[in-house]
């Protein structure tokens, strides 16, 4: 994985590695420094933004919803939801582009799976 953040310790950057190990399952590993691994670093900070201005638009509306006191405006509200929107958008038209980099990925059957595990010598006493 490509170092995308200052300090890789941090919440934001579990949730970017949980991202990065989605795609990683969805495209397989990238060569290190690769047009792929460039690409599977973006899409995964865009998601992480993405992630990020759904929570952030959740907890405002809850706020308006539910909270006492200073609670954010309507308009507070619909700007964090333009934002999502904007922000799954983007998300969205990386992983497409994504997709279009990655080609089609031939899935294998649940059998064909085991089968090579078996293979590998998964299933064997060590």
């Amino acid at each position: 994985m490509p170092r995308l953040l200052e300090n890789h310790r941090t919440a934001s950057a579990a949730a970017v590695r949980r991202f990065w190990t989605a795609l990683v399952a969805e495209f397989g590993e990238p060569a290190h420094g690769s047009l792929k691994a460039i690409e599977m670093g973006r899409a995964a900070m865009a998601l992480l933004r993405a992630d990020e201005a759904t929570r952030a638009w959740i907890d405002a509306q809850h706020q308006r919803d539910t909270g006492k006191g200073k609670r954010p405006t309507a308009a507070a509200v619909a700007r964090l939801q333009k934002r999502v929107a904007l922000e799954e958008a983007s998300a969205t038209a990386l992983l497409d582009r994504l997709r279009a980099l990655a080609g089609p990925r031939p899935r294998l059957s649940p059998i064909e799976e085991m089968q090579k595990l078996a293979e590998e010598g998964y299933f064997d006493d060590k």
